[in-house]
């Protein structure tokens, strides 16, 4: 990456919730996507009513503590926020209080769990979080269901996987935010599904481009044939979930726009994003 791209910061805003998700999120944001020297991080956390009612770890205080914790060690004092938000009741859900947070702020990048505090969830259930995210939010999401230090990695470095089905999709929006979160050791696969050879070529071409131009040395296409047995939600989750080198994030866009609300549910994003057994980095 050049000198001129390299200095540009980014503002990451990491939603805390007490759950060992948002948790994830701020260890994976703090150790491995921030760049200390001109990045800006805040992690906020929205109260619940009736805090002395709640357990210690979801109380307030506790929260702000530990993430204080998190911090405080590594980086300047500048470098980093911890927000505690009153509720305000004309906000249906906290992360919609935090999404107007994040606009107002010019928030680069959103951090949010997988799951929240509510018990006895399934491994695949979404969340109305969730749902508000892909329904709603229109910056980049990060979207955490686990951190693995790189260091703890075979090649010390993450795999990405970028879902892409047309250039300048919404897919190929979500790749291009996610350059600034990668680093030398890390390696990114395109996934193109396809039957058509034009838009197969105008994808290979402008990947390689990109690769070039944010050098990122470990890359490669995976031009899978589409399988017409199967949906585009399902061979994307095969990929993911039962492939020798299982990636640490997928990049997944969404047109939001094209699904009637009601109908969100059945849609292959929600499909890969409940299924799929990695982080997301996601985009809409």
């Amino acid at each position: 990456m050049d000198k001129s791209t390299s200095e540009i910061g980014y503002k990451f805003c990491v939603s805390l919730d007490g759950s060992k998700y948002s948790e994830f999120g701020l260890d994976l944001t703090s150790l491995e996507l921030f760049k200390k020297e001109n990045d800006l991080l805040m992690a906020v956390h929205v109260k619940h009513l009736n805090q002395k009612s709640l357990p210690f770890n979801l109380q307030c205080e506790n929260i702000s503590s530990y993430a204080t914790s998190k911090l405080v060690g590594k980086f300047m004092k500048d470098k980093y926020y911890v927000i505690l938000q009153e509720p305000d009741k004309t906000y249906t859900h906290p992360l919609n209080q935090i999404h107007d947070y994040c606009v107002k702020n010019n928030v680069d990048y959103l951090i949010v769990g997988f799951h929240g505090t509510t018990e006895n969830k399934k491994k695949d259930d979404i969340t109305s979080g969730i749902m508000y995210l892909i329904k709603q939010i229109h910056i980049p999401c990060i979207i955490v269901k686990e951190f693995i230090p790189r260091d703890k990695k075979k090649n010390k470095g993450y795999v990405w996987l970028a879902c892409i089905d047309t250039h300048l999709s919404r897919g190929w929006k979500a790749l291009l935010k996610s350059f600034p979160l990668m680093k030398e050791e890390d390696e990114l696969i395109c996934l193109h599904l396809t039957s058509n050879d034009n838009e197969k070529k105008l994808v290979e071409t402008e990947f390689y481009k990109l690769c070039k131009e944010f050098n990122i040395k470990k890359n490669k296409m995976n031009l899978a044939p589409f399988n017409s047995k199967q949906s585009i939600a399902q061979q994307i989750i095969e990929q993911v979930n039962f492939c020798d080198d299982a990636p640490d994030f997928i990049v997944l866009g969404h047109n939001s726009q094209k699904y009637d609300i009601n109908s969100i549910n059945q849609t292959p994003c929600v499909e890969i994003i409940r299924k799929a057994y990695t982080n997301i980095v996601f985009h809409s």
